[in-house]
Parts: structure tokens; C-alpha cells; sequence
């Protein structure tokens, strides 16, 4: 459209799940025995590098045009180990030829616009149960922060509010274990340092869980229900959205890409609030043929994915678009989604209003 502008362009990808080995390969791609059984701890399969090379080409390809900034939201490693904070350094950050890679994204400052996932809590021996290594504080050790702001051309901001949303729990426990967020201490104190929103500025919330149930729920018994964040903080979140004024959230965790619309209460007013969950996009999306033999023929893994996310100036109006991006059997992130997940929608066009 002739009166259509792009300002600003954002790469999002989530659940990148970086392991100890540059390729992929070796203890970094099999499941222990006992967790196979649990899908929600299919992030243990770490990264692959085909994944890699085609996170690489899309978002070389993406910057020759739009400049695209990138958004990280959680679980950067497998198990928390240091090693592995690093290797995702390696790439994410500025590519050189010292790098162990052959490629990379490139972008220094990666971590001004990403938030720590569960993954990322665990204390580096492959256990989950302890406290973090010092690979967390080392890249991602610093939260709430709500500091972060793009200035778009036509003078709107975008402030970047991050949250982590294992704050509140605990290196032990069944909240651990399923993978649950609770963070309420975050919303706190956000809320007490965060000023009335101005006229024109867009507030987008990143944080690893979303506000979405988990579609991997084996369970009604809410006290057995993974991936999802707790009930009592799920709460205070609806009200820390409508509080704040957030109209955008962009999450990951749950492995399933979603495009939604959600309103949210406080019970006295209602807010509608547009989530964009991106799926995972470098952790391997097909299970080793030793793992094969040990589980069920039905489960599968989803494909890797990546949310490009585009603010746009279309007449009187200001729109946040997005569009979800499949990694196809060619090795390359599409705009297409396979045919297993052509229920998903592929874009989402939502105003911001900004009165």
C-alpha cells in the first residue's frame, strides 16, 4: 500500500536451547531415560546446527532491508551451564572469526531485549533441582528493567519492560520441576518505579511464560499442570497489564507459536492485550533415532520457528503486525506453516491506540 511506512522491524525468537557442542551433536541431542517421558522437558535436546544456518541466512536477509532489531525470550541454554551461556554468546553476539561458529547474528548488545527462561535457572550439571550457575548473572542477571526504549521516526517510543518469570521459584520443588512461572516480586516493583504511560509511548511486555494455557497440559489438576504460570500470579499479571498500560507481550516457553487477543481484568475494567508466543527456534525439532525407540510413535516434535514484527504507519493509524515463520524441510524460515499447523494464524494485525 502506497501509504503504508514501516518504522520499525523486530526478529523474534525464543527457546533457542544452546548446548555445550558448537554442531549439535554427541550428549547434546539425547534425552535421559527417565525424562523422556515428560515433553515439557524436551528443551534437554539442546540446538541444532541446521536451525543455526538458517536462523543466520533469514536474519542476514532480514537486515539488508529492514535493519532489524532482535528479541530473545528465554530458555537460551539447555541445562544453565556456563559453556552454553557462552557458545550462545558466540552467536547472537558480534560474529568475528574468532568465533566457534562460521556465522552468527551479529548483535552485541542481544541482551538489552531478551529475558531468561526456566532452562536458564538450572544449575549447569544437567540436574534441574539447584541453584543457577554463574552463567545467569553473567548475560541475564539483572531484572526488572524497564530502561530499554526505541524512538521511532515519527516520534513514538516503544518502551521494552522485562520481566523474569522464575523470580519466585524456587531451586527445588514442583514448580521447578513443571516448569512454572511465578514472579509477582517483578510486577511489584515495576509497578512502583514505572510512571503513567505517555501519549505516545507503545509498552511491550517480554517475559518466558505465557499468558496463554499451555497446549502440552496433560492434566485438569491444576497442582500437576506444567509450563503455565500459577494461578495466584497470573492474577496480579492482569492487573499489572491493564495498571501499566501493556498492549503488546511477546513470550515463548511452551515450544507452539500463537498469535492471540486477550482480555484481561482487574474486575473492574477490561483491557484487550495482543500475545505473540514465539515457538522454538534453534532447539532440535527432530528427536535422535535412540530416543525414537523409547517413546510413543504419536509424539512429535513442533518446528522451529521464529515471529517477525513490524510497526507500521498506515494512514492516520499506527499497527503492530506480525507474522509467524516456519523452518521448512528446505532448511529455510517461510512464511507458510506446515500443514500439521495450518490451524495457527499467520498474521495479526492489531492498532495501537495511543490515546
Amino acid at each position: 500500500m502506497s501509504d503504508e511506512k514501516v518504522l520499525q522491524t523486530f526478529m523474534h525468537i525464543s527457546d533457542l536451547h544452546f548446548g555445550s557442542k558448537i554442531d549439535g551433536s554427541g550428549t547434546n541431542a539425547k534425552l535421559p531415560s527417565f525424562l523422556s517421558t515428560f515433553t515439557f522437558l524436551d528443551g534437554l535436546l539442546g540446538h541444532h546446527y541446521k536451525a543455526l544456518s538458517s536462523l543466520h541466512q533469514f536474519y542476514s536477509d532480514l537486515y539488508k532491508t529492514s535493519s532489524a532489531s532482535l528479541i530473545v525470550t528465554g530458555d537460551i541454554t539447555q541445562f544453565g551451564e556456563p559453556s552454553q551461556f557462552d557458545l550462545a554468546n558466540s552467536y547472537l553476539g558480534a560474529y568475528c572469526p574468532n568465533s566457534p561458529y562460521e556465522m552468527g547474528l551479529g548483535k552485541p548488545g542481544w541482551t538489552s531485549t531478551s529475558v531468561p527462561g526456566n532452562h536458564d535457572h538450572w544449575p549447569g550439571n544437567g540436574n534441574i533441582f539447584g541453584n543457577p550457575s554463574v552463567g545467569l548473572t553473567r548475560y541475564l542477571g539483572n531484572y526488572p528493567d524497564t530502561n530499554v526504549v526505541t524512538t521511532l521516526q515519527n516520534g513514538i517510543s516503544i518502551r521494552f519492560i522485562k520481566i523474569n518469570t522464575d523470580s519466585e521459584v524456587g531451586p527445588h520443588g514442583l514448580n521447578r520441576f513443571l516448569a512454572r512461572g511465578k514472579f509477582v516480586d517483578q510486577l511489584t516493583q515495576v509497578t512502583a518505579t514505572l510512571q503513567n504511560r505517555p501519549r505516545k509511548e507503545i509498552r511491550v511486555l517480554l517475559l518466558h511464560h505465557s499468558l496463554s494455557l499451555s497446549p502440552q497440559t496433560p492434566t485438569k489438576n491444576e497442582a500437576f499442570r506444567p509450563l503455565e504460570i500459577v494461578e495466584e500470579c497470573r492474577r496480579v499479571l492482569e492487573r499489572f497489564l491493564i495498571d501499566n498500560e501493556i498492549q503488546i507481550v511477546l513470550s515463548g516457553h511452551s515450544h507452539i507459536p500463537s498469535l492471540s487477543k486477550r482480555i484481561v481484568s482487574n474486575e473492574v475494567e477490561e483491557f484487550e492485550v495482543f500475545e505473540a508466543r514465539c515457538g522454538c527456534t534453534t532447539q532440535l525439532d527432530e528427536y535422535p533415532y535412540g530416543t525414537l525407540t523409547k517413546i510413543s510413535s504419536e509424539r512429535k516434535l513442533p518446528r522451529n520457528t521464529l515471529i517477525v514484527h513490524q510497526v507500521i504507519e498506515r494512514e492516520d493509524s499506527l499497527y503492530w503486525t506480525s507474522n509467524i515463520h516456519w523452518r521448512s524441510n528446505s532448511s529455510t524460515f517461510v512464511n507458510r506453516a506446515p500443514k500439521k499447523a495450518s490451524m495457527l494464524p499467520q498474521h495479526l494485525y492489531d492498532e495501537v491506540l495511543l490515546s
